[in-house]
């Protein structure tokens, strides 16, 4: 009974799930971030990519 209460692998599974898609999405948005500073670009069309990274968190 008390390992089943205290039993948190699955919970510390999805945390790391997370964490990974998290760790994803972060890095998509950085590269979009960094590739504006160098170049120039549609700023809609930048927009519409950050805004499509961040609506996957």
């Amino acid at each position: 009974m008390v390992k089943t209460v205290f039993d948190t692998s699955s919970l510390e599974n999805e945390q790391l799930k997370l964490e990974e898609e998290l760790n994803i999405v972060a890095d998509k948005v950085n590269n979009c971030i960094n590739e504006n500073t160098r170049k120039l670009q549609d700023q809609d069309e930048y927009e519409k990519k950050i805004y499509e990274s961040r609506e996957q968190v």
